[in-house]
């Protein structure tokens, strides 16, 4: 007897990205959340998750910056993002959270997103 298919959920996974911000916008259901077009220059690997987003390096992807609807961040800023991939085989997106954000200076310097 067969029954429903389930969707089978992404295993917990995680990539320390590094990135340009090419453009944003308000998220259109989640007035606290922002939607990101980063430019993905790195993605490191962090300690025992598999890393979902290093196959995106060299390319630009949609984040959902969550809580980042007062971070301060403009296009053209370089940022460090922990970026996580949610979904399921039927699809599903990228994820990050404001307050793992990290404004990145020109001199390497660092600063946390603003309003954080």
């Amino acid at each position: 007897m067969e029954g429903p298919f389930l969707p089978v959920r992404a295993m917990p996974n995680a990539g320390l990205v590094t990135g340009h911000i090419h453009a944003l916008a308000a998220h259109p259901r989640r007035a606290q959340d922002l939607i990101l077009r980063l430019h993905v220059e790195r993605a490191e690997d962090l300690p025992d998750l598999p890393n979902f987003v290093a196959s995106e390096v060299g390319k630009e992807v949609e984040v959902v910056l969550r809580r980042g609807g007062r971070a301060g961040l403009r296009a053209g800023d370089r940022v460090q993002l922990t970026v996580r991939f949610e979904g399921d085989e039927f699809g599903g997106g990228f994820f990050a959270n404001a307050w793992e954000c990290r404004v990145l200076g020109p001199e390497g310097e660092s600063s946390a997103c603003a309003g954080m």
